[in-house]
């Protein structure tokens, strides 16, 4: 059995950016960075049962169960395959209810399983005739599912590959839809363009990709029985019905963290990608794009790419929301399910939110050698 590193002495969460939301405190309670096979690697997700820590990880297509209270190795469950229990390309993961929800982006299929990971069915995603099957997205608490589809249009193929005529910023827009639990689609919801790339023809034919330079993202989560959906057009989080009504917009604060400029783009870009080597001039697509005005998510230093808009079985939705070139500083805002700002916090090495029950939160990081984590924290209460 592998050793759990349990940091008593490890470091607090602790805010620091002056906003007028709160800021709260966290303590570290567990460190789990191995599994019984070795080093984790390449960790898609996280959940939180009455009992355990569940960790999906994508390399071996596993979910490792470690005891809770004593951060002691349970078991796993999965592995690399096609078949029942199986993953080809392991996404995500999400409790919901007493099941956990596991998603093949490959094999574009749901596995539901128990708190103790033992397998109970395999659902398939339907779509519309003649339409690409949808990706899953994420689980209602009634165990129904929130998917999408690309749209095909000039320049994107129903399938996401990018072939445009021409040098342009290209976001595909995806088509949401809500599936039963056996899969069955139950009906279209809305709409929305998703990540903008800045993608030119190449001599191959194909066409190369010099990523969002300001980071736009789109995305849908759900948030208790509604969705939160998140465009590359807009500034907005726009919060939904299950049955596809607008319910609101939810409020983001507009200190923008950094203001970026076109020296430091054509810098953080020559890093990562010597001159000479895109088949476009960076400074040229920095002037094609706009930057959001209050949720900017720019910079290219990191190894795992954050996702810009996540949800937790407590209903909670994690907007991240930094700026700066090659920052290793995530800033979230936190909304409760009714849509309301609940607090914000700044973690480090690159944190992605996985989960939060309780006064308890998981989180993964990736440190500077690439040595990945998952943390469980306890949020601290007052007088503490």
């Amino acid at each position: 059995m592998a050793a759990i590193t349990v940091l008593a002495d490890h470091p607090s969460v602790v805010a620091t950016h002056a906003t007028r939301v709160a800021w709260p405190t966290f303590d570290t309670l567990h460190v789990f960075e191995e599994s019984a096979a070795g080093p984790l690697s390449r960790v898609v997700g996280g959940a939180l049962t009455d009992r355990a820590v569940i960790v999906a990880e994508a390399s071996t297509g596993a979910l490792h169960r470690y005891d809770r209270a004593t951060g002691a190795v349970l078991g796993r469950a999965g592995r690399l395959g096609s078949g029942p229990g199986e993953f080809r390309r392991l996404e995500w993961l999400e409790a919901r209810g007493n099941a956990l929800y596991t998603s093949d982006d490959e094999l574009r299929r749901l596995t539901v399983w128990s708190h103790e990971t033992a397998l109970q069915r395999t659902v398939p995603l339907t779509g519309e005739a003649g339409a690409v099957v949808p990706e899953p997205l994420d689980v209602f608490p009634s165990g129904e599912l929130l998917a999408a589809r690309i749209i095909p249009e000039e320049g994107v193929s129903a399938n996401g590959v990018l072939l445009p005529r021409t040098a342009s910023v290209i976001a595909p827009r995806y088509a949401l839809s809500r599936h039963a639990p056996d899969g069955l689609r139950l009906n279209a919801l809305t709409s929305y363009r998703g990540r903008q790339s800045f993608v030119a023809p190449n001599a191959g034919g194909g066409a190369t990709s010099g990523g969002a330079l300001f980071g736009r993202h789109g995305a849908a989560v759900v948030s208790g029985d509604a969705i939160v959906v998140l465009s590359s057009e807009h500034d907005t989080l726009v919060r939904m019905a299950a049955d596809g009504r607008r319910l609101g917009v939810l409020r983001v604060p507009r200190d923008v963290p950094v203001a970026v400029q076109r020296a430091d783009v054509a810098r953080a870009r020559s890093l990562a990608v010597p001159p000479g080597r895109l088949p476009f001039d960076i400074g040229a697509v920095f002037d094609q794009q706009t930057p959001p005005t209050h949720f900017p998510r720019f910079g290219w230093g990191g190894r795992v790419r954050l996702p810009v808009l996540s949800s937790t079985q407590d209903g909670s939705v994690w907007l991240l929301r930094y700026g700066g070139v090659r920052s290793r500083t995530a800033t979230y805002l936190r909304f409760a399910a009714n849509g309301q700002l609940r607090d914000s916090l700044r973690l480090d090495d690159e944190a992605r939110v996985f989960d939060a029950r309780d006064d308890l939160l998981l989180v993964g990081t990736t440190d500077d050698d690439g040595v990945e984590r998952v943390l469980l924290l306890r949020q601290r209460t007052r007088g503490r």
